[in-house]
């Protein structure tokens, strides 16, 4: 089961939130692995691990700031003990795949929105200015 847990109504009044959502479901499907994921704005835990961390014995991230890098760091953790990837050095992997991944998924994400503003039929409600994720 796949779970992100946070408060229903902020989730869908946030993009970043429901994005991440999304996001997270394709990777753990992908993946073959069963991650949940929590996040809660907390600046001393994120102090303390840096925004987010991954915890074996709970099979879980968390996130303490809103940030995509992170969330891919953390979910590489993840994949680490979950699909039991020998690395010489975690953290250096983590940092590296982290960095890939996000760079990867900001590229398609900004073709993607290129496209929807130059081919109407790419066309979404959310590009509309006049479209408000709190209705």
């Amino acid at each position: 089961m796949i779970v992100m847990k946070v408060n229903e109504s902020e989730k869908d009044k946030d993009i970043f939130l429901r994005n991440l959502y999304y996001l997270h479901v394709f990777l753990c499907s992908w993946w073959g692995v069963q991650v949940e994921l929590r996040f809660m704005e907390d600046e001393e835990r994120s102090d303390v691990t840096g925004g987010g961390e991954f915890i074996p014995s709970e099979g879980r991230i968390y996130l303490y700031k809103k940030s995509f890098l992170i969330y891919f760091h953390e979910f590489r953790h993840a994949l680490q003990y979950f699909l039991n990837i020998p690395v010489v050095d975690p953290e250096k992997d983590a940092i590296e795949w982290s960095k890939r991944m996000y760079n990867f998924f900001r590229s398609i994400f900004v073709k993607s929105f290129i496209l929807r503003k130059s081919n109407p039929a790419f066309y979404y409600a959310v590009d509309d200015p006049d479209y408000s994720t709190t209705s």
